[in-house]
């Protein structure tokens, strides 16, 4: 995400398994500690930024079935320039002496040379008996492995910057967005493009996005979520892309 002060910000999110982790046993609560370590690299491998952690879970229960829903989340920030990074980070029980790692590549664009871009991809989601509320893109409530159940709706948030303004003073952007599912390279979902509404927006150089995707005709199974915009004013396209699963 680009901050009004000119700043890239890289929001890095995991996800550990709640039956992963060794809990013990303090009073009536089930304890486990987490140690995190994580970098950012350019692409010469050079490092950016590293963060470090040490997270306290605590479980109502020690019961594998609920262990298993447990949420364990770990979010960090880094600034960064534009470029290509590779995010890194690894995770030790310090119960169990158990370890994981996981990598990804990340490519932040340069917003200074004017073209149509779309932010990143927030995803959350929501259950069928809930309802979507201001707290749904919390980091702490982001999809970090993208897996839902059909039952529920996949929720995402971007941002669309340097839309073309009219030629007439105060002439709002006009972009529209489309949404498409696939699976296996097959549409199986495909939205009419809608009009972007900047009504209330101060800042047009940024305008947040976002749209819920029902899933219940989706049979189990893996998905890729493309979003497209159109910028009618400057004729120019940009688009996203997500992988996600339904079980």
């Amino acid at each position: 995400i680009d901050l009004p002060e000119k700043v890239s910000m890289l929001t890095v999110a995991m996800k550990i398994p709640g039956d992963a982790l060794t809990y013990e046993t303090a009073a009536s609560n089930f304890n486990a500690t987490v140690d995190v370590l994580g970098g950012v690299y350019d692409e010469k491998g050079q490092p950016v930024s590293s963060f470090k952690d040490a997270v306290k879970v605590n479980a109502a229960s020690t019961d594998p079935a609920k262990l298993k829903s447990n949420r364990v989340i770990y979010t960090a920030q880094v600034p960064v320039k534009p470029g290509l990074y590779q995010v890194r980070v690894a995770v030790r029980d310090v119960q169990s002496k158990r370890m994981g790692s996981a990598t990804e590549w990340i490519e932040v664009p340069d917003l200074s040379k004017g073209n149509l871009t779309l932010g990143g991809l927030f995803i959350s989601e929501l259950k069928a008996e809930a309802a979507a509320d201001a707290d749904v893109f919390k980091l702490s409530h982001l999809s970090v492995d993208r897996r839902f159940d059909k039952t529920s709706k996949l929720l995402f948030l971007t941002y669309i910057y340097n839309a073309a303004r009219g030629a007439a003073a105060g002439t709002a952007p006009d972009v529209i967005v489309q949404l498409r599912v696939f699976s296996e390279l097959k549409p199986v979902l495909t939205t009419v493009f809608r009009r972007v509404s900047t009504e209330g927006i101060t800042d047009l150089t940024r305008i947040p996005y976002s749209a819920e995707v029902p899933l219940a005709h989706m049979p189990p199974g893996r998905y890729t979520l493309q979003v497209t915009a159109n910028d009618r004013i400057g004729k120019t396209s940009t688009s996203q892309v997500v992988h996600f699963a339904v079980e």
